[in-house]
């Protein structure tokens, strides 16, 4: 009997923690042991004790899969671990278990976000303000994606409103004078920032922006001075934020206090060293105190910068062209054209560091080849991916489906269980364990390997049948045709019913 193939390859490119001991429907409800477990691994992570909280969530798959706060400290893993594809999958499981929980919908537009797909980040924010009005992290973060949009004036919509259910909200109200600021309603941002002050004292971030603020609209002689007084008070709170150190610098220059300045200035240049405003700033401080040679270094510094930003936007608008130019030949069928271009984006990226577009360029190179039959050159990209990320499933999958390709079965098998290892809920990947193992000859851990799939994906047909000739080989007839009849059953739901 014939195998049925794994199916096809994915390939895939601060979150805040909350109790998770909370009433639960009964269905997948968790014992009061598994509950202390749950809280265990929570507080590993919180830790940053990544190996043993992984180790703990493996151990528990089997039993906890069916509690949603299960699937959603696995995705918190993997988005601490850069893996956004696993953890996006393993927040819809925990949405699917429980669809009322706003964390999960917040966590999973988080993630959204920072892989830049926004339009389902809105909605993910929308979801988990709808389930939880009075908490304003996800009304934050709508805000702020308003603002990417050039949407200032619907960010200050969405923040009234919620600042009408949270009036005491001082993260809100300094959120509200950013805003405001954007919208030419100097005044108004400055009442935000103060009652965003007076709310927390401790909000150095509502410090710095009403001292930065008071500086560029001074009303009166003393606005300066209160223009110190926030950004002083900013740094006592937040001393190695190089902006705050820039804002006290600019307005020590205001003043005409140039050693003030010049101290304030050269610290931030010094915890921000690339900062082409303040290197431009302090050159006009140096002049003023009559060190020109100091000056002049301090200009030359800016120059350089501004060049090199410049040149570093216009090749990254270039690299982008050449992306989309490379995947259209690639998908439509010119595959050496396309080769060559991927080749081309690599050697530009050796001087920008961007190793998110080099795994990108390393996928494509890596699936063209393996579809060309060049499984040697498709390893030597896999391998590139596996440094930059190893602790990504769908990587090692990849790597087992080359090496099979390859004929070198033993390491095939060594990496699909780290795959699994990694990503236990992916059935494809115990389907292949499977293939691998009836292969050569270790029926009874193709077995195993199978019905894991099988309970995984009790829909796909394809896992039945396999676990069917894997007991026939074994000489266990009763398994063997309560898995094809289950195979054949699947296979009658799933055939298209005639119009």
């Amino acid at each position: 009997m014939k195998l049925a193939r794994s199916r096809g390859v994915a390939l895939v490119l601060g979150v805040v923690l909350v109790s998770l001991v909370s009433p639960r429907a009964a269905p997948g409800q968790p014992s009061q042991k598994d509950e202390q477990l749950l809280q265990k691994i929570q507080t590993d992570i919180f830790a940053g004790r990544w190996e043993q909280a992984q180790a703990q969530l493996e151990v528990a798959a089997d039993r906890l899969s069916s509690h949603p706060d299960f699937h959603y400290l696995r995705a918190i893993m993997f988005h601490q671990l850069l893996e956004f594809s696993q953890a996006i999958e393993a927040l819809e499981r925990a949405v699917a278990l429980a669809p009322a929980q706003a964390r999960y919908y917040l966590l999973r537009g988080r993630i959204y976000e920072v892989v830049e797909d926004l339009s389902a980040a809105k909605r993910d924010y929308q979801k988990s303000i709808e389930l939880a009005p009075n908490r304003s992290r996800a009304v934050l973060s709508l805000a702020k994606i308003l603002v990417t949009e050039q949407r200032p004036g619907d960010a200050a919509t969405v923040l009234e409103e919620a600042l009408g259910r949270m009036s005491d909200s001082a993260a809100l109200h300094h959120r509200l004078g950013r805003v405001q600021e954007m919208l030419g309603r100097p005044a108004e941002a400055a009442a935000s920032y103060a009652r965003a002050v007076e709310l927390d004292p401790r909000l150095a971030s509502a410090h710095g922006s009403l001292g930065r603020l008071y500086r560029e609209n001074p009303e009166e002689p003393e606005t300066l001075a209160r223009s110190v007084h926030h950004l002083q008070q900013a740094l006592r709170l937040d001393p190695q934020n190089p902006q705050w150190h820039y804002e006290l610098g600019a307005t020590y220059r205001r003043q005409q206090n140039w050693e003030a300045a010049q101290a304030a200035l050269e610290k931030a240049a010094e915890l921000a060293p690339k900062g082409r405003l303040i290197h431009y700033t302090l050159a006009e401080v140096y002049r003023q105190r009559g060190m020109g040679e100091k000056a002049k270094q301090a200009r030359q510094r800016f120059t350089d910068l501004a060049r090199k930003a410049e040149k570093d936007k216009l090749q990254r608008a270039r690299l982008t062209a050449q992306l989309t130019r490379a995947e259209q030949m690639e998908f439509g069928g010119q595959t050496k054209e396309a080769v060559a271009v991927y080749q081309d984006i690599l050697d530009s990226l050796d001087g920008l560091g961007d190793s998110t577009r080099g795994n990108q360029v390393y996928f494509a190179l890596a699936r063209l080849h393996l579809n060309a039959g060049e499984y040697l050159r498709a390893e030597e990209y896999i391998r590139r991916i596996l440094e930059q990320q190893p602790n990504n499933g769908d990587n090692h999958h990849l790597y087992a489906l080359t090496l099979l390709n390859l004929g070198r079965k033993a390491e095939a098998t060594q990496e699909l269980r780290t795959a699994i290892r990694l990503k236990p809920s992916e059935e494809t990947f115990h389907n292949l364990l499977g293939n691998l193992l009836l292969d050569t000859g270790q029926v009874d851990a193709a077995i195993a390997a199978y019905q894991r799939a099988v309970e995984l994906a009790p829909r796909e047909p394809d896992y039945h049948l396999n676990l069917s000739a894997a007991y026939r080989r074994k000489g266990e007839e009763a398994g063997a045709a309560r898995e094809w009849q289950a195979y054949r059953k699947l296979l009658r739901e799933q055939r298209p019913r005639p119009n």
